[in-house]
């Protein structure tokens, strides 16, 4: 009887480490395809899709508020940059 007991218990601890391990796949999972989608849309945001070679200032401009742009000092860098290079009219 013990040994039924012990083999059942066994089993038991078995699968509850396989659908231990599953589970934490799945989770693992979950989150690769959150950042993977997350850095999918930040990367649609750089993209002018109007210009092949692409405008990240100008897009980021489009889509953010002011504020943001103020805080960020490499997009302040950037806009400098960009308004020293533009022809004078």
């Amino acid at each position: 009887m013990f040994l039924v007991i012990l083999n059942t218990r066994k089993k038991m601890v078995y699968w509850l480490k396989v659908i231990l391990a599953i589970s934490i796949l799945v989770i693992l999972l979950t989150q690769l395809s959150t950042a993977l989608q997350q850095a999918g849309e930040t990367y649609r945001r750089w993209i002018n899709r109007d210009h092949p070679h692409g405008n990240p200032t100008k897009v980021y401009l489009d889509l953010d508020s002011a504020a943001v742009l103020n805080e960020d000092p490499f997009l302040k860098k950037l806009k400098i940059h960009r308004d020293h290079l533009q022809p004078a009219e």
